[in-house]
C-alpha cells in the first residue's frame, strides 16, 4: 500500500471532476467568464501576495489541507489487520475579477459535489505522469470514495469552502 499514490489519484479525480463541472456549466457560459483550475501543492497560500493585477483571470484553487489516517473499520474478525484508509480535506479558494465570477465559480464547486457524491477515480490521463500513477497501487477502486462540502467549524464560521474526500481505501 502507498499513500502517496493514493492522495495523487485522489487528487487527480477531485480536479477531473472539477474541470468537467467547469465545462458543463451553462452560468459560467452565460456570463462568458473563463475559469482556469488549479491544483496546489500542500503548502499555505497567501493570496494576497497574488493581486488579481498581477495575475488577472478568475481561478478556483484547490490546495490539500489535510490528510489523516480514518478510524478503524469496525466488526472485523479478531486480530484481522485493517486497510489502512486516509481523509483527505482540499480547501477552495476563489479568485475572481468579479462579484458575480466568484458567485458562479463557487456554484460550480458546489454543484460538482452535489452531482458527485461518490467521487470515480478515473482509469487513464491524458498526461503519461497521471497516466503512470493511475495505473500504479493506491486507492482500492472496489470501496466508494465519498466527495462532500465540510460545514464551516463553530470557531471559524467565515472559513472557506472545504472539500471532504474519502475515506479511501489503500490497495494492499
Amino acid at each position: 500500500m502507498t499513500s502517496s499514490i493514493a492522495i495523487a489519484q485522489a487528487g487527480i479525480a477531485l480536479r477531473q471532476c472539477l474541470e468537467a463541472e467547469i465545462t458543463a456549466d451553462a452560468g459560467l457560459s452565460l456570463a462568458r467568464v473563463s475559469v482556469t483550475l488549479s491544483l496546489l501543492a500542500h503548502a499555505p497560500v497567501v493570496l494576497a501576495a497574488l493581486p488579481a493585477v498581477s495575475t488577472p483571470g478568475n481561478r478556483i484553487q484547490v490546495m490539500l489541507f489535510g490528510a489523516a489516517p480514518s478510524e478503524p473499520l469496525r466488526n472485523l474478525p479478531r486480530g484481522a489487520p485493517a486497510p489502512l484508509q486516509l481523509d483527505l480535506r482540499y480547501r477552495v479558494a476563489i479568485v475572481a475579477q468579479s462579484l458575480v465570477a466568484a458567485e458562479l465559480m463557487t456554484g460550480v464547486v458546489l454543484d460538482a459535489v452535489h452531482r458527485n457524491a461518490l467521487l470515480e477515480i478515473p482509469k487513464t490521463a491524458t498526461d503519461p505522469v497521471e497516466a503512470a500513477l493511475l495505473t500504479g497501487p493506491g486507492i482500492d477502486r472496489a470501496v466508494p470514495v465519498a466527495l462532500h462540502l465540510e460545514p464551516p467549524r463553530v470557531e471559524n464560521p467565515d472559513a472557506a469552502l472545504i472539500l471532504r474526500v474519502g475515506p479511501l481505501t489503500l490497495t494492499t
